[in-house]
């Protein structure tokens, strides 16, 4: 007789593990082959409806991804933000795991890089913020003088009295300080959400680069494409997040130092931390510069006893944006990201009002990753078009033709 448990212990080791990863990859096809038949079958049903039909189902299920999106604005942000980054630390990880180096310590190493470079950025501007700190009295001294001399000026042009004004500015602050406890509550909040993300983004950007040769298999199995249009589309999308993010960096580090040259020569106290701080709000496209600027002519404004600091920055940063708009982002970040203005304003706008100012850093790169995925879909085609920037006529030269000379006719004479 033959014992049953003697069979069970006599199994090789490691057996039940490899059934059970086979029992994962079966039910993982599974689930992508019924998706894909999920989806041609709602395309197919999508082609054969009306076209007001079709604008209304493409209407209500962007109102539902919008809501959902809004409603999961804790996971969804920084799940988005781990796959940018991790799209921009994958050659450096490659390269780590060419080394002999294993894939989980190649993964820690370049998230280690990300993480070390934002450290430093954030211990730099700590200490300038409390350096700024130590001249708060001086800046309020001036401020107060700044608000009399104002209060005289109204008085003296507008007959409104300064006991009148005095008396509206504390209703201010009474207002102010009873909304505090409630704003206290909220930065509470906001520090509990932070730190839930950070641990989010984290992990996500270490299971990304680690299973990365997973992920890729699973996109294989979940679409029609051949592998070599998938892998054309993936290598699409990791060089315009690439192109994007490196041109990026490239544009804020020229502008931090023409902001803080042009400072220093005006005499700004702090040039490198406001040349710094406003050359990295410029990730933020349009708003991010006039939030930037408006902190050193505050600053002048305060500290300084000459209206001709204030104006100086004002113009110094009208340069520089100037500069930035029309010679320093064209060439280095280039065609990569081709997204029209009009498109670049609607995603900005559409990342604020869904996810904030992370909505407002993550529109672009999501945007251009969009135009990308419509550019290779036939059927999405013409929306990718509506995104890209519009095509460039180019004059060729024409040359009119010479007309042939008349024929003299030769009359013949008797």
């Amino acid at each position: 007789m033959i014992d049953k448990h003697s069979m069970i212990n006599d199994r090789a080791p490691g057996s039940e593990d490899k059934n059970l990863v086979t029992h994962v990859q079966v039910i993982t096809l599974k689930i992508a082959t019924f998706s894909a038949i999920q989806t041609n079958y709602f395309l197919t049903f999508m082609v054969r409806l009306p076209l007001y039909l079709k604008f209304t189902v493409l209407l209500f299920c962007t109102i539902m991804i919008i809501f959902v999106l809004i409603l999961g604005r804790p996971f969804f942000s920084p799940l988005v933000m781990a796959v940018v980054l991790s799209l921009l630390l994958h050659p450096l990880c490659s390269r780590l795991e060419s080394l002999r180096i294993p894939r989980a310590f190649s993964a820690l190493l370049s998230m280690l890089v990300v993480f070390a470079f934002l450290s430093v950025v954030f211990m730099f501007f700590s200490y300038q913020v409390k350096q700024i700190a130590s001249e708060m009295p001086e800046a309020g001294t001036k401020f107060d003088f700044a608000v009399d001399k104002a209060s005289f000026w109204l008085e003296e042009n507008f007959d409104i009295e300064q006991e009148a004004q005095s008396v509206y500015l504390k209703d201010a602050m009474s207002n102010l300080l009873e909304g505090s406890s409630a704003m206290l509550s909220t930065t509470v909040g906001m520090t509990a959400d932070i730190i839930a993300a950070s641990i989010l983004l984290f992990f996500s950007m270490f299971f990304l680069l680690y299973y990365r040769k997973f992920f890729v298999e699973f996109l294989y199995k979940i679409t029609e494409d051949t592998r070599s249009h998938l892998r054309k589309l993936l290598y699409r999308i990791e060089d315009v997040i690439k192109s994007y993010i490196l041109g990026i960096i490239t544009v804020v580090g020229i502008m931090a130092v023409f902001n803080t040259l042009g400072l220093y020569l005006i005499g700004i106290e702090y040039a490198i931390f406001f040349g710094v701080l406003a050359a990295c709000l410029t990730i933020i496209p349009y708003l991010g510069v006039i939030i930037g600027s408006l902190l050193p002519i505050g600053y002048a404004f305060l500290m300084k006893d000459d209206l001709w600091y204030p104006v100086a920055v004002a113009a110094l940063f009208s340069f520089v944006q100037f500069m930035e708009g029309n010679f320093i982002t064209p060439n280095i970040v280039g065609d990569k990201v081709s997204l029209n203005p009009f498109a670049v304003l609607l995603a900005l706008f559409a990342g604020g009002l869904i996810w904030g100012p992370i909505g407002m850093i993550l529109s672009i790169p999501v945007a251009a990753v969009t135009k990308v995925i419509f550019d290779e879909v036939d059927s999405l085609k013409p929306f990718g078009f509506l995104l890209g920037t519009p095509p460039k006529k180019r004059r060729v030269a024409t040359f009119p033709e010479k007309s042939p000379k008349p024929v003299k006719k030769k009359v013949l004479q008797d």
